[in-house]
This record gives C-alpha cells, sequence and structure tokens, in this order.
C-alpha cells in the first residue's frame, strides 16, 4: 500500500508475515522495498510486525527495520496478541531522523494507557518473563493449530481442502475445492448458520481475489463445536 501526503510518500507492508501464497516476503522483494525508500529523502516504508512473534517452523525473519542501513522503516508493533487484547499498548521505532522531529511536533502527546500497566510491562520484559511467556503461547498455539487441523482432515472436507501458511500466525488458509465464487459461497453459509472470514474480504477489490479460500482464525475456534461447523460447510456446497 503506497499514500503520498503533504509531500511525504510511504509504504505499509508487513515484512516479516507471510504472504498469502509464500512463507516469507522473499530477500529480493524485501531489498526492492528498501531501495524504493532510498531513492528519495522522504521515502520512509511502515513495517507493521504484528503477529511476527509466533513463528513455528525455522527461524524469525529479520525485520525491516534492522536491515534498512538508510534508516528508511518505521517499525510498528503490538502486545496485543502475545498477552492479552485488553492490555492495548503497542510501540513504534523511529528511525533518528524522524524521533527529532516527532518530538518537536508531537511532544505534547499524552499516552492513554496507564502508567502503571506500562512499567508492569516493562519490569516483564526485563525480568526476562516476556520471552518465557512466549515459548508457552507457542507452544500452545502450535497443539491448538494441529488439533484444528487434524479435526478438517478427519472431517466431511478432508478430500475437498487444501490447507496453506500453518506454519506462523495465528490463522492460515483454507482452500476449499469448489467452483462456487465467494458470493454463492457466503450465501449458502450463511443459510446454514455459519459465518465466513473469506481472503477476497481483505482485498480493496475483492472481484479481483482468489476465490473461495477461507482465512481460518484457529486461536479463537472452539474445538467441541468445529466438527458441526465443518460437517454444515461441507454441506453448505452440496446443496
Amino acid at each position: 500500500m503506497a499514500w503520498t501526503a503533504g509531500g511525504w510518500t510511504s509504504r505499509c507492508c508487513a515484512a516479516s508475515r507471510r504472504t498469502w501464497y509464500t512463507s516469507r516476503r522473499p530477500i529480493t522483494r524485501r531489498q526492492e522495498l528498501l531501495r524504493w525508500a532510498a531513492e528519495q529523502p522522504e521515502r520512509y516504508i511502515l513495517e507493521d510486525d504484528y503477529d511476527s512473534e509466533f513463528r513455528f517452523v525455522g527461524r524469525p525473519i529479520p525485520t525491516l527495520f534492522s536491515v534498512s542501513e538508510n534508516q528508511r522503516v518505521i517499525y510498528l508493533n503490538t502486545f496485543s496478541k502475545t498477552i492479552a487484547p485488553s492490555i492495548r499498548i503497542s510501540y513504534m521505532i523511529l528511525p533518528p531522523q524522524l524521533l527529532a522531529r516527532y518530538r518537536e511536533m508531537l511532544g505534547f502527546y499524552a499516552c492513554t494507557v496507564s502508567s502503571f500497566e506500562q512499567y508492569t510491562l516493562a519490569r516483564f520484559l526485563e525480568q526476562g518473563r516476556y520471552e518465557q511467556h512466549l515459548n508457552r503461547m507457542k507452544t500452545r498455539y502450535r497443539q491448538k493449530r494441529d488439533a484444528v487441523i487434524d479435526a478438517i482432515r478427519r472431517s466431511p472436507l478432508s478430500d475437498r481442502a487444501e490447507i496453506l501458511e500453518q506454519d506462523a500466525g495465528l490463522h492460515f488458509l483454507m482452500v476449499l475445492l469448489t467452483d462456487l465464487d465467494d458470493r454463492s459461497l457466503r450465501r449458502r453459509a450463511e443459510a446454514m448458520g455459519l459465518r465466513l472470514a473469506l481472503l477476497s474480504d481483505y482485498y480493496s477489490q475483492p472481484a479481483a481475489a482468489p476465490q473461495h479460500i477461507l482465512v481460518v482464525n484457529y486461536a479463537g475456534i472452539d474445538m467441541e463445536r468445529l466438527p458441526e461447523g465443518l460437517r454444515r460447510l461441507a454441506q453448505a456446497w452440496e446443496e
């Protein structure tokens, strides 16, 4: 995504996150983004590293911020997934040249998060408890992911669905092997009492998006209700 406002040109990306059909942004694409930012003095990349802590295969992928020699990357992340949504603490790391400008123009800004929660989180980080917590949560979410995928493979959808992008993050993709377009699939699912999150929902032009691909947020799935939901989904395109 790119836009220009007041002479600023920026691109927003999740460079450490997987794309829909690759496990991560290829190194050549990452280099292209950094070269693009270096071409003009007021170009910056907004790197949203949301959810990147939950990687189950391979080593962590270095952020663009950490490899940008020209310091043209603004790094954004949050604790809403790794700790709890209710904590509502996110953070931004600015390049030095922008930090001075930020303090000059936005020094009056007061954070709405209570100091008590900020100091508690800081202590949690300093003591190394956050890393321990992440390791426990990765184990838990890996087990949950495996249980959801196993349920899909034992369901009536077993030979009519393909699982993609399950190695990182708290969701994966499920490609439904059907000729139905997303509109028809959604209509039939709603008739069965199901609400689907389709990949096309995340496109600015849904008509151009790949069809019948579900975004499965497995972290919030009720395992007791999942088998019935899968049975209904399989039945939806048999109607």
